[in-house]
């Protein structure tokens, strides 16, 4: 049992809460987690997770993750590159995801996976006192989705090459992650996406690895 702190979306506030971890369920081949973050802004985040990481030799992995999400002071300044900051506006998003991702290492640094899950959407009146709401600001052509609710099902895959000294204080090494995944929209049918995350971490060290 622990405190955790931050992890929220910029404006949010400091956020703060309790985080209980197990690492050594079923003789170790099951990991769990539960936490709870809540900020001054009254935004909040709440995580329920638990995975076999070692399945098969640890050749293999089951991970199941579940979230609840209400930020009521979202920042949105209008989409694309022509956005300007007197347009600052602000709205409330709520959420709900269910995912189940499942993976294969086979070589000891490299993990390729696949997954699926559902986000349950809401979006509603920013609270941030001196904002303008957002849907007051923009209209629904301009923040497509501010008046239209919809949820999504979404799957995709993944490769990641981790090759850190620790993934929970790397002193050196990297972390190479590749994430494309597609949403479809389950209720309206006109707002289905595609989207790519990358992360490239590199970790050099310097004065005996006193610095990195």
């Amino acid at each position: 049992l622990r405190l955790k702190w931050g992890g929220l979306p910029s404006g949010a506030g400091f956020a703060i809460g309790p985080e209980y971890v197990r690492e050594d369920l079923l003789s170790g081949q099951m990991n769990f987690r539960v936490s709870t973050v809540v900020s001054m802004k009254a935004a909040q985040k709440y995580e329920f997770n638990f995975t076999f990481p070692k399945l098969a030799n640890n050749r293999l992995f089951v991970d199941f993750y579940s979230a609840h999400r209400n930020y009521p002071q979202m920042q949105f300044y209008g989409s694309g590159p022509d956005s300007q900051k007197g347009q600052r506006s602000n709205y409330r998003l709520e959420d709900t995801t269910t995912d189940i991702n499942a993976g294969i290492r086979p070589f000891k640094l490299l993990t390729l996976g696949v997954g699926t899950g559902y986000v349950w959407t809401n979006v509603g009146p920013g609270t941030r006192s001196g904002w303008i709401s957002t849907e007051q600001q923009f209209t629904p052509e301009q923040a497509p989705g501010i008046n239209r609710q919809t949820d999504f099902l979404r799957y995709g895959g993944f490769a990641q090459l981790d090759y850190r000294d620790d993934p929970l204080g790397p002193r050196k090494g990297g972390n190479y992650l590749v994430q494309y995944t597609w949403y479809d929209d389950r209720k309206l049918g006109v707002f289905d996406f595609r989207r790519l995350d990358v992360t490239l971490e590199q970790y050099v060290p310097f004065f005996n690895k006193r610095r990195v």
